[in-house]
């Protein structure tokens, strides 16, 4: 949303006789009033703003309660196959819901730039085509119709897939919803010129009005009903293409249709995050996985997230410790010299992250620590990285993914390990010639 903040006036101009000037008394006046009457308009939106959140929010938290006591309410049964069943039903529905709250609060994070996406290697016609696939259920059902118009020779692109996966679910998603209830027809086009990716999403529907155009990458801003959206998926879109250098455009005319415009600077395929300067030259050759169970050390304040995490983990041949401080992270770690990675939780109560990191590298440099976190912003997650850390990790996050990285992590610990022992070996061999 436009925004246009009063401002206090330093020092009113006087008139001759050392009053102030009545023509400037006036006009301060009606900046004091147009200034509160923009914070009226800025504290309404964001009530709008709190009312879909809590809508979107109430309704998967609504079914996870429902779920959690039909669970309750079978376990007071006699466990049988039918009942089983049901309670099988019951937590994927938890799991489900929780996924939905999670994406909600991602959603938030990002809109924040509080997420930093992790750059690969992309092929951008791959990606568009795989969001199209998980949209196409969604378009039928609607009558909507998309073409792809893909040019194969757009090289391949180091840019954070889940971001621009983002922008074209948003953008594609859009679009489906403005051909309601009519049905029509959306083109997704992308070329090559001059060193930059052009992806264009163009729909035939009825179009934006322009008192409205202006508006739409404003934060807060949305002409669906509350529940059905937040006002932040274009601005979130504004967002990463400006934090890659390109840029996000519309052109619309009512009756006509839409088109979003996609301009992608060049990111040669190759290049690395500047969130990963500090892991070594031959960052992802770890080798494989150990056989012998790992041992991880979680440090989470949270006790109850650390409980769970610890059983789901030691159900997949991992060893778990658990830490709720800071300074327990360290007795643990002095008192348990076999810790191969630990997960370490960016805010603790008495110390941040950082500084627990950088005591651990200190006192165990081999020991590989993956951050964990709910708010991790750019900045830390990069400051993290240079201290040493594996990687970051926005909480909740799926465990394959974590265990996965914790594999990852004590491979090349374990690499480590081997080099310090063979240049021993090489030294010893040295002083015996």
């Amino acid at each position: 949303m436009s925004k246009t903040p009063g401002r206090d006036p330093v020092c009113a101009p006087h008139d001759e006789s050392g009053g102030p000037a009545g023509g400037d008394v006036t006009n301060r006046r009606a900046a004091e009033g147009a200034g509160a009457a923009s914070r009226r308009i800025e504290l309404a939106s964001l009530s709008d703003f709190a009312a879909g959140i809590a809508h979107e929010i109430n309704n998967p938290l609504a079914i996870i309660i429902e779920a959690a006591g039909w669970v309750e309410d079978l376990l007071d049964d006699e466990l049988d196959k039918r009942n089983l069943d049901e309670m099988r039903r019951a937590l994927r529905q938890i799991v489900t819901q929780a996924g939905r709250c999670r994406d909600i609060t991602h959603n938030l994070l990002s809109f924040a730039n509080r997420v930093p996406g992790r750059l690969d290697d992309v092929r951008l016609d791959d990606l568009i085509r795989d969001v199209v696939a998980t949209l196409e259920k969604r378009a039928a059902s609607r009558r909507v119709a998309i073409a792809l118009h893909l040019d194969p020779n757009v090289p391949k692109q180091h840019l954070s897939p889940t971001e621009i996966q983002q922008v074209l679910v948003n953008l594609i998603g859009n679009a489906i919803d403005a051909l309601e209830p009519k049905g029509g027809h959306i083109d997704v086009i992308m070329r090559w010129t001059a060193g930059e990716t052009l992806i264009d999403v163009a729909d035939d529907g009825s179009g934006i009005p322009p008192e409205i155009l202006p508006r739409i990458f404003d934060p807060f801003f949305t002409t669906k009903p509350v529940g059905k959206g937040t006002g932040l998926g274009l601005a979130i879109c504004y967002g990463i293409m400006k934090n890659l250098g390109g840029s996000i455009t519309v052109e619309s005319r009512v009756g006509s249709g839409t088109t979003f415009h996609l301009r992608f600077p060049e990111h040669p395929a190759g290049e690395k995050s500047p969130a990963r300067v500090a892991l070594d030259e031959d960052e992802g050759d770890f080798g494989p996985a150990p056989q012998a169970p790992a041992t991880v050390l979680v440090a989470d304040d949270e006790e109850g997230f650390a409980e769970m995490l610890g059983k789901r983990m030691a159900r997949r041949n991992i060893a778990v410790l658990t830490a709720a401080s800071g300074e327990e992270t360290l007795a643990q770690l002095h008192a348990n010299p076999a810790v191969d990675v630990v997960v370490l939780d960016v805010k603790l109560p008495d110390m941040d992250g950082p500084e627990v990191l950088a005591e651990i590298k200190r006192r165990a440099p081999l020991v590989e620590v993956i951050l964990l976190s709910g708010h991790t912003t750019v900045e830390s997650a990069i400051d993290g990285m240079r201290l040493g850390a594996f990687d970051y990790l926005v909480k909740p996050c799926e465990l394959s993914l974590l265990v996965a990285q914790i594999e990852k992590a004590r491979s090349r610990k374990q690499r480590q390990e081997e080099r310090i022992m063979e240049a021993r070996l090489r030294e010893i061999t040295m002083r015996r010639l």
